[in-house]
């Protein structure tokens, strides 16, 4: 047999045998393990209702972990992202503001200037302007896909 006929079929079924576990060729009767854009909407969802579950918490590392998991795993939930985005501003704003009161609290308290303390407290209240102009900007900037 010709060696070009034998890589052709070889490669061909190598593809086929990719499709087939990627759930792309179908036998009659079944469906597909992919899941559609709209099942993705709603697992989308439901990863950010729980991260939003998490911040009312203040429980900051779990609701960045669940957007980001959401990104990951519900890559075609288009519009669930653009409002992981927003929701992770939201999350970045709300953790800031926390630490910028701890830190306020320890200026209070300490009666002495620290400079270390002062500057953290400058640099919070920098990453707070950011924030807002940046949720600001993401929510006006909003598609709906």
């Amino acid at each position: 047999m010709n060696i070009r006929f034998i890589l052709f079929v070889f490669f061909l079924s190598l593809s086929a045998a990719s499709c087939e576990r990627a759930g792309r060729i179908l036998s009659p009767g079944k469906t597909s393990s992919i899941p559609s854009r709209e099942q993705m909407e709603e697992n989308g969802r439901q990863f950010l209702n729980s991260a939003r579950e998490a911040m009312k918490r203040e429980d900051f590392a779990t609701a960045r972990e669940l957007i980001k998991r959401m990104r990951k795993e519900c890559r075609n939930a288009l519009n669930a992202r653009e409002d992981g985005i927003i929701l992770l501003d939201s999350v970045e704003l709300a953790e800031a503001r926390k630490e910028l009161e701890r830190t306020d609290s320890l200026i209070r308290t300490s009666g002495k200037k620290d400079p270390a303390l002062e500057s953290h407290f400058d640099e919070l209240c920098q990453r707070i302007k950011f924030y807002n102009r940046k949720l600001e900007h993401d929510r006006k900037n909003k598609k709906k896909h």
